[in-house]
């Protein structure tokens, strides 16, 4: 992804692909295809690249909420589910510290090159934002999930991501298994077998479906109200995707926009994500408001989610749009960094399981410090 920034009247990009490059875009159709015919040049060059990026300790990050804390609030969500409040809470918590010696846009950056190499996803986006009180601000995000995309022929597709498990050895707890796996005269043979098995307990888990077909329903409703009657589908329902940490459930929801709804329209409609509110949207978050306020202070207001749980992409003047929900991302402010992780709370949730859960999402950026 571009972050796009005005420069004195200019439209240029700030940072063009991984080379940070100073890029001049157009506005006309005659500019448009000189920029093509550039990047088509360029696309030819086959000369192979290094990316020259200094290495950066890992992220180490102390949690708002420990698992005691977290856990009391999955219990909380739990109740409010048995008295018919709602059918799917997601509940997140937040993780901070200093990560760096100093406030630094070429060390967010060799951060965000690091995080890409440790989690390759299909939205992943870097953006450099404008500093608040003299403080450099960015967003580092390797999200696998998309909210919403928009077509310029008013197809729109959304992709909930409900239901996931873990891959062997990348989550919390998994030293024990790696040690024992170490051991196997053929370690890629069982790690292999492992990773079946997961997939399979994951497919086969009637509450991880549960949670994504019900957010799969909230959403089909979300796109009746603005696409035409009869349009609306669900070409994968509850499929099975797997990441370099982690194996997901997700379920494609498709429709046509009728002619007088545009993408604002639609993102207006469809935020904020229901994979990140739970169902039904309205009272969930208003569930959420009350449960995610600080432990220390229950009757301070809502810890806000920031970045976290929103949308991030583009929405082009053609009419498309593509928009990722905002997870497995780094809010880097100054020289802190700031981390959200959460998970669906039905019925069915464990609190250990979902604590489990929301380190192995924190995983896949960071790590969570020792309790002191």
């Amino acid at each position: 992804m571009h972050a796009l920034v005005d420069e004195g009247g200019k439209t240029s990009d700030a940072i063009s692909a991984l080379e940070r490059s100073g890029v001049t875009l157009g506005l006309s159709e005659e500019d448009a295809l000189t920029w093509f015919q550039c990047v088509e040049t360029k696309l030819q060059d086959t000369t192979t690249s290094t990316m020259t990026v200094s290495p950066l300790p890992p992220i180490t990050l102390h949690g708002l909420d420990n698992a005691e804390v977290y856990m009391q609030k999955i219990e909380k969500a739990r109740e409010l589910i048995s008295m018919g409040e709602s059918y799917e809470i997601c509940l997140t918590t937040q993780f901070e510290g200093k990560v760096l010696e100093e406030a630094d846009y070429n060390k967010y950056f060799a951060l965000y090159c690091s995080l890409r190499r440790k989690n390759p996803a299909p939205f992943s986006a870097y953006v450099e934002l404008p500093t608040v009180h003299g403080t450099p601000q960015a967003i580092l995000s390797t999200s696998p999930e998309r909210f919403l995309t928009v077509s310029d022929r008013g197809t729109v597709e959304m992709r909930p991501i409900k239901g996931t498990k873990v891959r062997p050895g990348w989550g919390a707890g998994e030293e024990d298994w790696l040690a024992r796996a170490k051991e196997e005269p053929d370690m890629r043979a069982f790690v292999a077998a492992e990773d079946r098995r997961r997939r399979q307990l994951l497919e086969a888990d009637p509450k991880e479906r549960a949670e994504n077909l019900m957010i799969a329903d909230l959403i089909r409703a979300d796109l009746q109200s603005v696409c035409f009657p009869g349009t609306v589908e669900v070409p994968r329902l509850i499929a099975l995707e797997t990441y370099v940490t982690v194996h997901q459930l997700v379920t494609s929801v498709e429709g046509t926009l009728r002619p007088s709804i545009g993408c604002v329209d639609v993102t207006r409609r469809c935020f904020p994500p229901g994979s990140m509110t739970g169902a039904p949207k309205r009272r969930s978050v208003e569930l959420i408001e009350t449960l995610e306020r600080s432990a220390d202070d229950p009757e301070s207001t809502t810890r806000r989610r920031g970045i976290y749980s929103g949308a991030l992409g583009f929405i082009g003047v053609d009419g498309a749009s593509s928009l990722s929900v905002v997870i497995r991302t780094i809010t880097m402010q100054g020289a802190n960094a700031l981390v959200g992780a959460g998970g669906a709370i039905t019925f069915l949730s464990s609190p250990e399981g979902e604590w489990d859960e929301v380190l192995t999402k924190l995983g896949s950026v960071a790590s969570l410090a020792p309790s002191k």
